[in-house]
């Protein structure tokens, strides 16, 4: 039991690099909750995992990560009487949104593994395909400029929200629509020209 402890301590270590203020507290922690979710005591991880991730800003992007699987991991166990499955896709994007691409093997099952998976398709950004033959046009989106866009162009945009496009150029009405997208959905606007004085 001593062997497996000092193993977890040694996995949990490893990728938090130099230890800052929270980071023994972080790793015992990580070890309770990890410990309690071998041992189905799934509360006690989930209280584990929730105490580390209260230290917010503290943690560097892999103590969230790691904290953040183990939450999603005592959220949705093995046990379909047990899961919590709306709060465990919450838990879930947030985790894609650090980048993960998968559960860490060493605390997940294939139905966790599973909607993992389901979470991370609806996450997948949509294509907007533009353009515009008005000289000088800049594309914005969400009012965030995004360069010159001359010919069609590829733009990503989040699935499931309200996105603002605008194509503007000096002296030129901005051309400007709104779209709300599904995941992975390829949308063609085509050539845009905004109307211009000259």
């Amino acid at each position: 039991m001593k062997s497996a402890a000092l193993f977890a301590f040694a996995l949990l270590a490893a990728p938090l690099g130099a230890q800052t203020q929270a980071g023994s507290p972080v790793t015992d922690m990580m070890i309770k909750g990890r410990n309690a979710l071998n041992d189905l005591n799934y509360a006690s991880a989930d209280s584990a995992a929730r105490r580390v991730l209260a230290l917010g800003s503290l943690l560097s992007r892999q103590q969230q990560m790691d904290a953040l699987q183990l939450l999603a991991a005592a959220l949705y166990p093995d046990e379909g009487g047990a899961q919590k499955g709306d709060t465990a896709i919450g838990v879930i994007k947030r985790i894609v949104e650090l980048g993960a691409t998968r559960m860490a093997p060493e605390i997940s099952h294939p139905a966790l593994d599973s909607l993992f998976a389901f979470v991370a398709r609806a996450a997948q950004p949509s294509k907007v395909i533009l353009g515009s033959r008005t000289p000088g046009a800049v594309l914005y989106v969400d009012d965030n400029a995004q360069g010159n866009i001359a010919g069609l162009r590829v733009v990503l945009v989040p699935p499931g929200k309200d996105v603002k496009l605008s194509i503007r150029a000096d002296n030129c009405a901005s051309w400007d629509t709104t779209i709300t997208t599904q995941a992975s959905d390829s949308l063609r606007i085509g050539f845009r020209m905004p109307r211009c004085s000259k």
